[in-house]
């Protein structure tokens, strides 16, 4: 079957916030659905894990993926987690996919399988830490410094408010992930 019309917005999935050791401690996925979905909205979610998957969609139509933050929680920028795209797991396409304004370690989608893939203006920095005010300390609003400040589109912004009720776009543009700062 097919789900229709979900929208996953402003939500904060954290790996692990104690740093003691412990048995339950495990490589957490952020947001991960593997069925078909059509009109399917994931924006304005702060997503801090160490497994791959940070947002995936495995078969969608009409799938929309904006202003989200999706980092590794150490601030490591070598390929996870990720921002995905794929077809189906029974085979159908995922067409008509929005990937935009959104900050992630990166942005991939399947080699086939795909029609009407559109992404623009995502942020994969090269120094997480810098970008946020505190990654450390799960502070994850922009640094004054962030080079994803105003690096936004206002044509793929779907939402008015950011992660935290604030006005998305408070500069000359929309900053790229969950939060809209200064």
């Amino acid at each position: 079957g097919t789900l229709r019309g979900i929208t996953l917005e402003r939500n904060r999935i954290a790996e692990w916030t104690n740093p003691k050791v412990s048995p339950l401690r495990c490589g957490l996925q952020g947001i991960f659905i593997a069925g078909y979905l059509q009109d399917l909205k994931i924006r304005n979610n702060l997503i801090m894990v160490t497994a791959w998957h940070g947002i995936a969609v495995y078969g969608g139509t009409n799938v929309e993926i904006t202003h989200n933050t999706v980092v590794h929680p150490d601030g490591l920028t070598d390929r996870k987690p990720w921002i995905r795209i794929e077809p189906g797991r029974d085979g159908r396409i995922s067409e008509n996919i929005l990937i935009a304004n959104n900050i992630a370690t990166a942005v991939k989608s399947g080699k086939g399988g795909i029609q009407g893939l559109k992404t623009a203006n995502n942020m994969t920095p090269t120094n997480m830490k810098g970008e946020f005010n505190s990654l450390m300390t799960g502070d994850m609003e922009l640094s004054q410094r962030a080079r994803s400040i105003d690096a936004g589109s206002a044509e793929f912004t779907t939402t008015e408010t950011d992660i935290l009720g604030a006005p998305r776009i408070k500069g000359r543009a929309p900053d790229a992930g969950a939060f809209e700062s200064w």
